[in-house]
């Protein structure tokens, strides 16, 4: 996979003072300050306190990676130790292979869900499990936070710790990859943490990909359609529903009209949705970039609307 900054620096244009670097990456829109570092110290019984990133390595404490070029170089360092990563899940399928052979799908449910319990709280503690929320009334409440999502915010932390100037950084914008090999992944934490928590996740998604433990709305394709479901107000369906809308009309393959059509008489008659047929027009155009006039009025002596309620029905059941 190719990455964006990954060698976009030449090392012979590159300042050798260090000032001069910083400056100069802050003009390549590299780097920037953060205002975080630059307050009055923090003191807490009478020690002073410091942000200290995993390498103990603190060169440029005030400047941080732009998100961009952070979220490449994580992506570049999955890739580099993809290998290291995907062993993890190859050998705890061999590990458990005999542990599950023979048994029912049930039982081996049970036994996969202990082990992702396992594996789970092998994982950096810390995280707040609980977020609030605003119900439609204007109610706020609690809800606790799904192990899934706690995955993608450690996720996103593993990203942040990794945020100041280093070393590592810079030879991954000069496109030194020999740099990165298996020694540097003994030898640096950072990277070291990376890709033990890699191949945790790896585990953990596989498992509950497999057995369905939680609604995965942060690693699947679910996410893109998630952020757009959350933006909409007024929807009568919930998320089941607006995936299901999704998956059908991206499988129409002809007669488009017809098939919506048949769609909202089936989600309708199933009590599935609440809107009339205006609304749910208004919807499909806006969602999918249509320009339908109208849904059909319904004729249930139609042979092709019955044959596509009948096939919207197995559908459906097979979605569940």
């Amino acid at each position: 996979m190719k990455h964006k900054y990954f060698g976009i620096l030449k090392k012979e244009i590159l300042p050798k003072d260090q000032r001069l670097e910083i400056e100069f990456l802050q003009n390549q829109n590299i780097l920037k300050k953060n205002p975080s570092l630059l307050d009055n110290p923090i003191y807490e019984r009478n020690e002073k306190m410091w942000f200290i990133d995993v390498n103990n390595n603190f060169d440029n404490p005030y400047y941080d990676i732009e998100e961009s070029v952070l979220l490449e170089y994580y992506n570049f360092l999955l890739d580099v130790y993809n290998t290291k990563i995907n062993k993890g899940l190859i050998y705890y399928t061999l590990e458990t292979e005999n542990e599950l052979f023979g048994i029912s799908r049930e039982e081996q449910r049970k036994i996969e869900l202990t082990h992702f319990k396992k594996i789970f709280e092998t994982l950096p503690a810390g995280f707040m499990n609980i977020k609030v929320n605003t119900s439609t009334s204007g109610i706020q409440y609690s809800q606790k936070i799904s192990r899934i999502e706690l995955l993608f915010n450690m996720r996103e932390t593993m990203r942040q710790v990794q945020r100041h100037y280093s070393k590592e950084i810079k030879e991954f914008l000069l496109g030194n990859s020999d740099y990165f090999n298996d020694d540097l992944a003994k030898d640096n934490e950072y990277i070291e943490l990376t890709v033990d928590f890699e191949s945790k996740l790896k585990i953990l998604l596989s498992l509950n990909d497999k057995y369905n433990f939680e609604d995965d709305l942060f690693f699947s394709r679910n996410r893109q359609l998630y952020e757009k479901f959350k933006y909409y107000k007024g929807l009568s369906f919930d998320f089941e529903i607006y995936k299901f809308i999704h998956h059908t009309i991206n499988n129409i393959e002809d007669n488009f009209y017809s098939h919506v059509s048949s769609l909202y008489y089936f989600l309708k008659g199933k009590r599935l949705i609440k809107e009339n047929a205006g609304e749910f027009r208004d919807f499909v155009n806006r969602e999918f970039d249509k320009e339908l006039i109208r849904i059909k009025p319904e004729n249930e002596d139609n042979k092709k609307h019955r044959y596509r309620l009948t096939n919207l029905e197995e559908e459906y059941t097979n979605f569940k």
